[in-house]
């Protein structure tokens, strides 16, 4: 049921309305970056760049207008050099990661690579994702940008099979001029749909305006697909994939009850209900119930 949305129900309703003959862009969600302190993919980048230090800053004293201000005082105290013990108490129980990280510091002030790997592996790896997710999501915006489609391929696309299981990696297909018919019927037929890149160390790289737009947003930022090749921590190491560009949804229904929208549809694996609820509800994600 959406009660906290900053449009009025019957626009939001339209909008609900609209959303079932229009495809959305398939961003990952702000889950994936945080949603009271979306620096994750600061996080990652700073990772990829091998600068701990400044990762466990993002950590350590990013803040948001979401949090107290006795955590952002602080988050303050953790950002000198030497970090209080009598601090690291203080920080709400809640914050295990930030806790384990400042106690190390406080042990071992400059040990930066070394109080990362105090953290679990999942969430280490979860910080590379996030960027990777950052930048697919920035990619994807540019394709828009330059006019290229979210349902008609084009030259130069990647498609990926549709709603089967995937036998240890995606099933995909590259659409060349020679084939671009025929790839055309697939995607119009519900077979496979288009994806673009998640950018990694193996990240196909055809002689594309698709690839030469990734790469270009790559400079950029002044990281390169290698800097995802990490052997000597792998959870710190991505090949990269592929992720489908839009979310279709023929069956979304929506209804004003009570003093709310009550709104149901179902997504394919790997798109994010955050996505849709935000075009509906155009608030902050902190505010959504």
């Amino acid at each position: 049921m959406v009660k906290e949305s900053e449009v009025p129900n019957d626009e939001a309703l339209h909008i609900a309305e609209t959303i079932r003959k229009t495809p959305l862009l398939n961003y990952f969600g702000v889950q994936r970056f945080g949603v009271v302190r979306p620096f994750t993919h600061l996080v990652g980048k700073a990772l990829l760049k091998k600068d701990y230090a400044a990762a466990i800053k993002f950590i350590l004293t990013s803040t948001s207008e979401y949090e107290s201000e006795t955590l952002k005082e602080l988050r303050i105290e953790l950002s000198k050099e030497e970090i209080d013990p009598l601090i690291v108490d203080q920080l709400p129980k809640d914050l295990k990661h930030e806790r384990t990280i400042a106690l190390h510091l406080s042990k071992h002030p400059g040990e930066y690579e070394r109080a990362f790997s105090k953290i679990s592996p999942r969430l280490q790896a979860l910080f590379i994702h996030s960027y990777q997710s950052y930048l697919f999501n920035k990619n994807l915006s540019n394709r828009v940008r330059n006019g290229l489609s979210l349902v008609i391929p084009d030259i130069g696309d990647f498609l990926m099979r549709l709603d089967k299981p995937h036998t240890g990696r995606d099933e995909w297909l590259f659409v060349t001029e020679r084939n671009l018919e025929e790839q055309k019927e697939l995607v119009r037929d519900g077979q496979y749909g288009i994806a673009a890149v998640i950018p990694g160390y193996s990240t196909k790289q055809p002689n594309t305006k698709q690839t030469e737009s990734m790469l270009e947003l790559l400079k950029d930022e002044e990281i390169s697909l290698q800097d995802f090749y990490h052997p000597k921590n792998r959870n710190l190491d991505s090949a990269g994939g592929l992720h489908l560009v839009n979310i279709t949804l023929p069956n979304i229904s929506a209804e004003i009850k009570d003093d709310g929208l009550l709104v149901q549809f179902s997504l394919r694996k790997g798109s994010y209900a955050t996505v849709v609820l935000r075009e509906i509800m155009k608030n902050h994600p902190i505010h959504r119930s």
